[in-house]
């Protein structure tokens, strides 16, 4: 559903950079072209999420787990991208250089009003987006340690509780319905921490859900985290989910 969405929005802007330049608009087509091929990073995305090979590293006494590395870059290239593309969207369209498939609401050259503000708008998300992917270094990562743990994602407050503070991890979050494959590690504050698309760690997120599960369960084997036999232990359980996986 969701990649034949993203097809039908590309096949439009194509058509649009097409009929705009039969008119003679060739900064709108150039415009359209541009993101029309910015537009294809999501579908590809998508299509590799069933590959991802997250990241599972062991250092200083903690093992971190981050996206693979394909998807990180992706995400890097597409705010790095849209960041100028709507840019210039807002500045052509505020200066009634855009030729768009819209009547005129009073606005010069026949552009809505709101298309710079929403297109500046966006532009500034997508550079604030670019400067905390690079800050990270990705889009996010979760980090267990003997003590505690650490989620960071890119527009979200960084966690960082103890063990003894969890109450739960789940695979559900009735309170977030934009979750895809959410994570949710609660606290004794009631508070949740959670990881929206855990999909981008592991296919549909069970993996990374039953690993953090695993050594919330068995406080005795945390210090496994501080070494390279929790890594060992992550691929195992992998490839187990793997092998259920083939069999379905």
């Amino acid at each position: 559903m969701l990649l034949t969405c993203l097809g039908i929005i590309e096949a439009a802007l194509l058509t649009w950079a097409v009929v705009t330049f039969l008119r003679g608009s060739y900064v709108t087509a150039l415009l359209c072209v541009g993101i029309a091929a910015w537009w294809t990073i999501p579908a590809v995305a998508q299509l590799i999420m069933p590959t991802l090979m997250p990241r599972v590293t062991c250092a200083n006494g903690e093992l971190t787990i981050r996206p693979d590395r394909r998807l990180d870059r992706m995400m890097l290239i597409a705010t790095l991208g849209g960041a100028p593309l709507l840019g210039l969207a807002a500045v052509l369209s505020a200066l009634g250089r855009l030729d768009l498939p819209t009547q005129s609401l009073g606005s010069e050259g026949g552009v809505f009003a709101w298309v710079p503000m929403i297109c500046g708008g966006l532009a500034g998300v997508f550079t604030v987006f670019f400067v905390l992917i690079v800050k990270f270094g990705g889009i996010g990562y979760l980090r267990l340690g003997p003590e505690g743990f650490e989620r960071a994602e890119a527009f979200r407050k960084t966690a960082k509780r103890h063990w003894d503070e969890v109450t739960d991890v789940s695979d559900t979050a009735p309170d977030r319905p934009q979750a895809i494959y959410p994570l949710v590690i609660t606290t004794d504050d009631g508070e949740q921490h959670s990881i929206d698309n855990s999909a981008m760690y592991t296919r549909e997120g069970r993996t990374l859900y039953e690993f953090v599960r695993f050594y919330w369960l068995h406080p005795e084997l945390r210090i496994e985290l501080a070494d390279d036999r929790a890594v060992e232990r992550f691929h195992e359980m992998q490839a187990a989910q793997r092998e259920r996986d083939s069999r379905s």
